[in-house]
Formats: structure tokens, C-alpha cells, sequence
């Protein structure tokens, strides 16, 4: 099918300026998609020991549920390669945030993720080594510079989160803040217009308006908190926390942790729309635009050239159409010639047997019949056919001029391949011309010998006879015959498989004809 490159060169600009938003996402660097990032780490779980563990379920990207309904997030990939270095089991249970405080404390669970990192540690606690920093921040429309400036506002956090210890008792903002049970209510409600502002940690809220799909919520005011974060273990299971801390400092020292970071915390929370993208990339923002109008260049560069290339090759097309078609009409043509002939002397030689032998000439119109009607087709084809196909006619022609000629006529065949392809009625008119012009012409007795054989490059086909021969170098006579053209025959073997013909012949010695065929 004729390929379209007429396109307007400004309607390839437009698309290109149209696409140009969505280049991060088509680079990796931006992720609206929720859950973009999977675990790439499992716990083995063979162990005996098992450690129960309580996660928050809305806490992306530190815990959380994947779109495939799986556990995800930084802190569930870091605990599996923890579990799997101390050699111990996990089972996670993924709960609300107030929720997992009181698993932790009834003891109902052996450890609780997503903690705040505080000298003094918690009630019932032991506290596992700082992992990382993710500061808290506020979440909401308007800027602020100034913690004097949320007074008079809405707060929303989430219930006994960090930021109630660290920030708004400190600064007495407890009787303005709304409470909430999910990080994603307490988003949704800056959204909804509920309140003013959100207090989460940055990563936190920023993959909670991704989900969202909020765009006009977003980071604002200064940093209120910068505490670490932690793992708090019961303290009846104390025992394991010189192993963890063990574990997290191999992580630190191997570089796994900053890894996960990069992964989790990274472009998964930096670049959330187009406007991260170039607050990010401002920097290299005059190289961005100057690669893309190269790219605009090279673009229409190629289309005009793929235009003339495709126009060229429908040119091209067209020319070896045209070609084919008029060489299929030189082998119909030079076919037909070839048809008529076959048939001609086959029916001369039942006519001379109809005088000599009634007889034997009526066998010879059931045979010749016979084969006529199991291959009539081949006389038609245009395309080349099995050998095996075009021998049986040469040995239908041979037998009915056996018949004709008795005992005058030897035929001696050496076939050592027949696993090969050749032009119909190819073979059979060299055979007419070895005995109707080499042997029987002056009614003498003569011999004629068929051979094929193969290398590993070609097939050779041979005809010999011991007839009268001729002087290749002189016109053949002009018997006032109709007699069928070696260059005929030359001319269908080279067009239809690219084979040759040969002959050799000297005077009184006889003629040697070699078909010549390549191997595919």
C-alpha cells in the first residue's frame, strides 16, 4: 500500500508543540499515574521466626496499596530486605494510621512502620536507628510566610501524626486543626474547601494530590518539621533491634538505601505535572528549547526526504511492475510457440505409423491420449515445474517415437536428481531436436543419452546423441520445417531461473546439449 508523506510541514510542527507536555512522561521522569513504582524485592519467609508488623495503608510512598491491590512503597521494600538479612519472617498488615498505634501497644503487633524519630522515643517503644528525612510541610492554595499566619486558619492533620507533638502544640494550633483518620481526608479537605491547609509530610501529600488529581492544592509556606523517620519495635520484642539496626547500617553502607530513596522519593515525588518538570529542569531550560527546534529541523528534514525516498521507490515499483509483466508476456509468448510445435510432431509421428504399423499407431493414440489428458495443464504453465514432470513428457515423446523408429532409436537415461525445478517443455524440445535433426534424419540408427547430475552450487542437465552433428559456427539448414529455436528455449531458462544452455556439436560426431540451473 502507497505510504501518505504528504503532510503539511506545519501541521507536523503543531503536532510536535502539542506533544512537547508530555515529553517527561514519555522519558520516565513523570508519574500521574497512581502507584507508579512496584516492589522489586520479596521476603523469603522461610524462617521461623515471624515478625508481625502494622503499616499505614494510605502512606504512599512510604506504605500503601498498588493499583494491582499489592503492598508497595519504600518502607515495605526497605523491611523486606531487612527480614530477609536478619533472617526472620514478615507478615504485613496495612490499617489505618490510629489503628496501627494500637496494634503496636496491645501488642497485637511486633512493629510499627512510619514513625517519627524523637530522642525521648515513646511509651511501650523501642525505636530503631534514623532511616531517612521527610520533612512536614503545609498543603494548600495560598501562600504563607509566617506561622502567625495560621492562626486565623482551618488546619487538617491526620490523628496521631508527628507533626501534633512536633509543630502544632508547640505552637498552640490544636484548637484550629480538624483530625482526621486517612492522609488522603486530610488533603481532600483543603480540596474540598474544608480547610485552609494540610499538614503532611511533603512526599506524602504530594502522591495524595497526585491521586487525587488536585492541581491548585500544593506545597506552600516554610518547612515546620525536620525530623527523621524511624521503625518502633514493642519492647517485648526488644531483642531484635540490635539486628535491625544491624541491617540498616549494612543497607546505609551498601548504598540499598539510597537506591530505594532515589526510586521512591525521587522523580516518583518530584515531578508530578509538566509545571515540576520545568521547575526542575529550568536550568537547562534554553537547551531544552534549542534541541527541540533541532528536532523540528531534522524533523521536517526527514519527512521531505522520506517523501522523495517513498515516491522514488513507488517510481521503482511501477518500473519493475512494468517489466514483469512484459516478461511474462515474453515467456507466454515464446511458451505458445513452443506448444503447437509438441503437438505437431507428436501427431506427424502417429500419422507415419498410421502407414507403417495401424497397429501400433492406434496404441499410440491411447498412450498419447492418456497423457494428454493426466497432463494437459503443464502445457499451460508459465511458471517452471517439477523435473520429475518434464521428464515424463520427454518419456511419453521418446515411446511414441520408439514406436515410430523400433530398434533405430536407443534412448539410454542417467537420472541422479530430480529434486529441482525447470520451465515446462524445456527439456522435451532438445530431445525432438536430438532425434528428429541428430539421428533419424537420413533414416540411420543412432543413440541418445539423458543425464542429470547435481553439485553443490548447480544442477547440469545433459542430452547426447551420436547423430550426424553440425557445425555450430553455420546456420542450420532450411529444411522447410517449423522447427523450434535453441535461443527460444536459452530465453524461457534464463527468465524463468536464471539457468543457460550450451550446445556442442561437430560434424558427424554428434551433438551435446548442458542445461545449466543454479541451486536456490
Amino acid at each position: 500500500m502507497k505510504k501518505n508523506f504528504g503532510i503539511p510541514y506545519w501541521l507536523i510542527v503543531l503536532i510536535l508543540l502539542v506533544l512537547i507536555p508530555f515529553l517527561p512522561y514519555i522519558f520516565g521522569d513523570v508519574q500521574l499515574r497512581q502507584g507508579g513504582q512496584k516492589i522489586e524485592v520479596q521476603p523469603y519467609n522461610h524462617f521461623e521466626t515471624t515478625i508481625v508488623v502494622a503499616a499505614d495503608f494510605d502512606y504512599d510512598p512510604f506504605s500503601f496499596w498498588d493499583n494491582d491491590g499489592n503492598i508497595s512503597g519504600f518502607e515495605i521494600e526497605l523491611l523486606y530486605l531487612i527480614a530477609n538479612r536478619m533472617g526472620v519472617n514478615v507478615e504485613i498488615n496495612l490499617m489505618d494510621w490510629q489503628s496501627c498505634n494500637v496494634a503496636i501497644r496491645n501488642g497485637d503487633a511486633d512493629m510499627i512502620l512510619g514513625l517519627d524519630y524523637r530522642r525521648g522515643g515513646y511509651e511501650g517503644l523501642v525505636l530503631s536507628r534514623a532511616i531517612i528525612n521527610d520533612s512536614f510541610v503545609s498543603f494548600g492554595r495560598d501562600n504563607f510566610h509566617n506561622v502567625s499566619e495560621l492562626y486565623d486558619k482551618t488546619i487538617a492533620a491526620l490523628h496521631k501524626s508527628g507533626c501534633i507533638a512536633e509543630f502544632l502544640e508547640p505552637y498552640q494550633l490544636m484548637d484550629n486543626t480538624i483530625f482526621f483518620d486517612t492522609y488522603t481526608e486530610v488533603l481532600s479537605a483543603v480540596a474540598d474547601g474544608k480547610a485552609d491547609y494540610a499538614i503532611a509530610r511533603f512526599s506524602v501529600g504530594r502522591r495524595i494530590l497526585a491521586k487525587l488529581g488536585e492541581t491548585e492544592v500544593r506545597a506552600v509556606g516554610p518547612v515546620l518539621t525536620n525530623n527523621s523517620k524511624c521503625f518502633g519495635i514493642n519492647e517485648s520484642k526488644a531483642f531484635i533491634l540490635p539486628d535491625l539496626n544491624a541491617a540498616i547500617s549494612e543497607l546505609t553502607s551498601d548504598g540499598t538505601i539510597e537506591a530505594l530513596y532515589s526510586k521512591w522519593l525521587g522523580r516518583y515525588v518530584e515531578i508530578i505535572s509538566f509545571g515540576d518538570f520545568i521547575q526542575v529542569y529550568r536550568s537547562h531550560f534554553y537547551y531544552i528549547v534549542y534541541a527541540l527546534f533541532i528536532i523540528l529541523a531534522l524533523a521536517g528534514y526527514f519527512v521531505l526526504s522520506a517523501r522523495t525516498k517513498a515516491e522514488q521507490a513507488s517510481q521503482a515499483e511501477k518500473l519493475k511492475e512494468k517489466e514483469m509483466e512484459l516478461q511474462n508476456s515474453r515467456v507466454a509468448i515464446m511458451l505458445s510457440q513452443i506448444q503447437p510445435h509438441f503437438l505437431f510432431n507428436t501427431l506427424a509421428a502417429i500419422k507415419t505409423l498410421c502407414i507403417d504399423n495401424p497397429q501400433l499407431a492406434e496404441e499410440t493414440v491411447v498412450e498419447f491420449s492418456e497423457y494428454l489428458r493426466a497432463n494437459l495443464d503443464s502445457l499451460s504453465f508459465t511458471a517452471p515445474i517439477p523435473f520429475e514432470r518434464e521428464l515424463k513428457h520427454v518419456e511419453t515423446y521418446l515411446s511414441i517415437e520408439k514406436k515410430r523408429f523400433g530398434e533405430k532409436l536407443r534412448v539410454v537415461m542417467n537420472i541422479e536428481t530430480m529434486d529441482f525445478m525447470i520451465p515446462a517443455l524445456t527439456l522435451q524440445p532438445i530431445v525432438e531436436n536430438a532425434v528428429q535433426h541428430g539421428i533419424t534424419r537420413g533414416g540411420r540408427t543412432g543413440m541418445v543419452n539423458i543425464q542429470t547430475t547435481s553439485t553443490d552450487t548447480e544442477i547440469l542437465i545433459m542430452v547426447i546423441d551420436d547423430g550426424v552433428g553440425f557445425d555450430p559456427a553455420l546456420s542450420p539448414p532450411n529444411d522447410g520445417r517449423k522447427h523450434v529455436g535453441i535461443e527460444n528455449v536459452r530465453g524461457r531458462l534464463e527468465a524463468m531461473c536464471g539457468g543457460t544452455l550450451e550446445i556442442q556439436s561437430k560434424p558427424g560426431e554428434g551433438t551435446k546439449a548442458v542445461i545449466t540451473i543454479k541451486r536456490e
